[in-house]
């Protein structure tokens, strides 16, 4: 990641982190919406084992989410510095 004169320039990485947050996230949402549906047909000890699945792709997703954001801090770090 670099910040110039026009803004933030995103590199391959940064695009890495933007794909594995929308994947994490999007492996959640479903395993929550599969609990639902286990829910309602009475599978409930399925619903809980899809919730915890759920739970750990977000972290996933949280997890790199916020790799990205201390990412750009220390970009923004020295950039301020000058360097």
């Amino acid at each position: 990641m670099k910040i110039g004169k026009r803004g933030i320039k995103m590199d391959e990485k940064v695009l890495e982190v933007c794909f594995q947050i929308i994947t994490y996230v999007g492996t959640a949402k479903s395993m929550y919406i599969n609990a639902i549906q286990l829910a309602k047909q009475g599978e409930f000890e399925q619903a809980k084992d899809r919730i915890k699945q759920g739970e750990e792709a977000f972290v996933q997703g949280h997890n790199a989410h916020h790799s990205l954001f201390e990412e750009f801090i220390a970009v923004y770090k020295r950039f301020e510095e000058g360097k």
